[in-house]
């Protein structure tokens, strides 16, 4: 088995002294110390801060989309506008057009020919009733029936 070390190791210990590699140690230590006292904090910071930048990723992408959703609503906005147009010119009067113009014609005739001729339809029914009440009058409960005359 050869256990020679590679070059660059044995180059790079031999550059180094007895103080720098103390230096080193002690240099490695505060460092493994500062992370077991400190790490669990930074790694909440990191996750934050990482979390973070998603979130403004998030909000440039919507940002991004904000001129398509302007045109989109600026359309749907138009369309709405000449529905309420349409329905506003329905429910008004106006040139005779309109449902409201059309339900006003429909009372008029209504006043005007429909109830005076249901009125007189009444009185000529009262009349009528009465004529065949006077020629074939109605027998009533307990009178005498005589089959000759029926």
């Amino acid at each position: 088995m050869n256990l020679n070390a590679p070059p660059w190791l044995v180059e790079l210990l031999q550059a180094v002294n007895l103080w720098e590699a103390l230096i080193w140690l002690v240099g490695l230590s505060v460092a493994c110390a500062w992370l077991v006292r400190f790490g669990p904090r930074v790694w909440r910071g990191t996750k934050a801060l990482a979390k973070g930048i998603l979130s403004a990723a998030a909000i440039l992408a919507a940002v991004q989309e904000l001129p398509a959703f302007i045109e989109r609503a600026d359309r749907r906005h138009e369309d709405l506008v000449q529905k309420v147009g349409e329905i506003h010119h329905e429910v008004h009067h106006n040139d005779g057009s309109s449902i409201k113009d059309s339900q006003k014609r429909i009372e008029i005739a209504i006043d005007e020919e429909i109830r005076p001729a249901l009125a007189k339809l009444a009185e000529v029914d009262d009349w009528l009733s009465d004529e065949i009440e006077r020629t074939n009058p109605t027998r009533r409960e307990g009178d005498n029936v005589d089959p000759e005359h029926s």
